[in-house]
């Protein structure tokens, strides 16, 4: 583990990933806060499951 700015980065394995094709997946509107993103992008029929971790980048940094 290697501590960034705002906290720890963790290697999360999974084996078994298969992300299929997800699109172009994007946090869609400006301002959002909280513990819910609005998102739009994804291939139709795409769906994250529920607990899946994922990295969200902004301005080029996790």
């Amino acid at each position: 583990m290697r501590t960034l700015h705002r906290g720890p980065l963790i290697v999360l394995p999974q084996d078994s990933l298969d992300t299929g094709s997800p699109g172009n997946p994007h946090v869609s509107g400006a301002g959002q806060a909280g513990s819910t993103l609005v998102l739009a992008g994804f291939s139709s029929g795409y769906a994250i499951p529920a607990g899946r971790p994922f990295s969200l980048i902004q301005g080029g940094r996790r």
